[in-house]
C-alpha cells in the first residue's frame, strides 16, 4: 500500500484502517511518502521507529512495536517502506474489538536525531476473531 507519510512540517497523515485476525502472523507493509510532493521518505540512518497501539488515544496500550524487538522493520529505508511483523503469539494477546462502535488507535514515529520525535502514521485497526482456531480455543 502506498500510504500518505509527512514530513516535520506536516501534521499526522491518515490511512486506512488496519486489520489483525486474532491469534495469526500479522505483516502489512507500508510506504512513507511526502504529502506535497509524493516523494518517498527516506529513512536511512534512523535511530528507530516506535508504534504503539491503544484503545483510544489515551487509553491503555495493547501492544508497542519497535525496531528493536522487530516487530517494526525496516523493508526498504531509502523508499520509506516499513513493516509491521507480528507473531501469533503476539496477536493472540490483543482483545478483539470487531463488534465494537470505537476501534483501536495506532500510531508510528520516528526518531532521527535522540530524543527528537517525527509523526509518520496514523491510523484505526480492528482486532477480528479468527475462524479457525488451532491454538486450542473453541
Amino acid at each position: 500500500a502506498r500510504l500518505q507519510g509527512l514530513t516535520m512540517a506536516v501534521v499526522f497523515a491518515p490511512i486506512p484502517s488496519i486489520r489483525i485476525v486474532r491469534g495469526t502472523y500479522w505483516s502489512d507493509d507500508v510506504q512513507l511518502v511526502d504529502k506535497a510532493s509524493g516523494d518517498p521518505i527516506n529513512l536511512t540512518g534512523i535511530l528507530d521507529l516506535t508504534a504503539r497501539i491503544r484503545q483510544s488515544i489515551n487509553g491503555e496500550i495493547l501492544l508497542s512495536m519497535e525496531l528493536a524487538d522487530t516487530r517494526l522493520v525496516l523493508v526498504n529505508a531509502a523508499q520509506g517502506r516499513i513493516g509491521f511483523r507480528c507473531p501469533s503469539a503476539v496477536t493472540l494477546l490483543l482483545p478483539e474489538n470487531e463488534n465494537r462502535k470505537a476501534k483501536y488507535v495506532y500510531d508510528v514515529v520516528i526518531e532521527r536525531t535522540a530524543g527528537e520525535y517525527e509523526p509518520a502514521i496514523t491510523g484505526k485497526l480492528t482486532v477480528t476473531a479468527s475462524i479457525t482456531r488451532p491454538w486450542g480455543v473453541t
